[in-house]
């Protein structure tokens, strides 16, 4: 009889191992411990029963997959089966795998209500049957999908693992600004080697001590302390150097000018030679454009350095041509200055009579200029009329002398700003037939 039995268990087990393949449920590992001697491992190969092998009491089973009431589970090297029935969880306490699970509260009768649980809460089991744990939550008894649950074990290995997907993602983003700031860096760094590649020191003259020291530790020590190690490096370092070169040959009190290094005193004669020139080159160009007023400051000016020799004598006869060709133009001026001024005062006179005359035509005093408006009561309206006339022609009088008046009061204006400016033009003329002799017989000597 018990053989019968056997070989029933086994034609079962036969057509599960058919129905059935390895991995089909997908429940995560657990372990699970054998509780009944009757317990039997059964073996399976190319889909069908194998062998079967008793379980000792105690021994450990550890789960690929529960399928239905069936361990799925390797077993000394081999695929077999155990019966769910058999065993019993090892994990006392297993953890919610995602958001969201759904956990379902029951009675005798069945269901009764569903909680949707967070990932990472944990259930302690109670026992499993098929693929559900069974537990008790908040007081009352539940169960759950097993293939909801992990081992702390693999949550605590998930977590870790989302953890160092999340490191991953938070060093890429770091990593990509690093680049973009560095790329950055880099556009800032060519943009300003362009501009000190611009600082180069003048071939021609040399500056104060106290230019080289601001260009040298504002832009080239900065450079340098503002990108450390770059590849600019060492011509920056050469850009020092030349600068901190001159600017200590001329602390020493050298000079460098028109590209020569000299000393003070060489250098303020030549500089005060070629002032004097330059002043000189600026009154013949002043000449050549007949702007004598113009060219006679800058001869004075080139005798104001009294070097003597043939530059003061070309300056004294440039001069002297200056002054009489500005004292023609001054004089030609003044003429007609003169006559503007002259034709002024004929109309200040004229405005003066007008107002005279205007003001002859009004009464005085000023009450009997008053033309009283007699009332229409017993006087005929031709007089009327007449009185109104006689008023609006006192009326037109008055405004006669107050434009007039307005007249006198600017041509005084225009005539007081034309005496001024002849007197000016006069004052200036003078000064010029005072140096046109002087200058002519300085000409004449030379």
């Amino acid at each position: 009889m018990n053989r019968s039995k056997l070989q029933i268990a086994l034609v079962l087990v036969t057509a599960l191992c058919v129905l059935l393949p390895i991995g089909f449920a997908d429940n995560p590992p657990a372990t699970y411990i054998v509780t009944q001697d009757q317990a039997s491992v059964l073996f399976y190969q190319d889909g069908k029963l194998a062998s079967v092998e008793p379980l000792a009491k105690g021994t450990t089973i550890r789960a690929e997959s529960v399928s239905g009431d069936m361990v799925v589970t390797t077993y000394n090297g081999k695929p077999a089966y155990v019966q769910l029935k058999f065993l019993t969880i090892q994990d006392s306490v297993l953890v919610v795998a995602g958001d969201n699970t759904e956990l379902f509260y029951y009675n005798d009768s069945g269901p009764t209500g569903l909680e949707r649980l967070s990932k990472g809460v944990q259930i302690t089991v109670e026992k499993q049957a098929r693929d559900q744990v069974f537990t008790t939550y908040r007081g009352k008894p539940a169960y759950i999908k097993r293939q909801l649950l992990v081992t702390p074990q693999e949550f605590a290995g998930t977590a870790e693992k989302e953890a160092s997907i999340a490191r991953e993602k938070a060093e890429k983003i770091l990593a990509d600004a690093r680049e973009k700031a560095d790329q950055l860096t880099a556009e800032k760094m060519e943009h300003d080697i362009k501009q000190l590649r611009a600082r180069v020191l003048n071939p021609q003259n040399s500056s104060p001590v106290a230019y080289y020291d601001q260009v040298i530790t504002n832009e080239f020590r900065k450079f340098i302390a503002t990108y450390p190690n770059s590849p600019h490096e060492a011509e920056v370092l050469g850009q020092i150097n030349d600068w901190q070169a001159e600017r200590d040959r001329v602390a020493a009190g050298s000079v460098k000018y028109a590209g020569d290094w000299m000393s003070k005193s060489n250098y303020e004669k030549y500089s005060r030679w070629d002032q004097a020139l330059a002043f000189y080159r600026d009154g013949e160009r002043q000449s050549a454009q007949n702007n004598w007023a113009t060219a006679v400051q800058k001869f004075d000016a080139v005798l104001a350095f009294k070097h003597g020799g043939g530059i003061e004598i070309a300056t004294q006869r440039q001069l002297a041509v200056a002054l009489t060709k500005w004292l023609a133009v001054l004089s030609h001026d003044l003429q007609i200055s003169t006559d503007k001024l002259a034709s002024m005062r004929t109309a200040f006179q004229q405005a003066q009579a007008a107002v005279q005359q205007a003001q002859s035509k009004i009464k005085t005093p000023a009450q009997s200029r008053a033309v009283p408006v007699p009332s229409m009561t017993g006087i005929h309206a031709g007089a009327f009329a007449a009185s109104m006339r006689a008023k609006d022609a006192m009326d037109n009088t008055q405004a006669e002398f107050n434009a007039a008046r307005s007249r006198l009061d600017d041509a005084k204006a225009e005539l007081d700003a034309a005496q001024a400016a002849n007197d000016k033009l006069k004052q200036v003329v003078d000064q010029v037939k005072k140096r046109v002799p002087q200058d002519s017989q300085k000409v004449a000597k030379l």
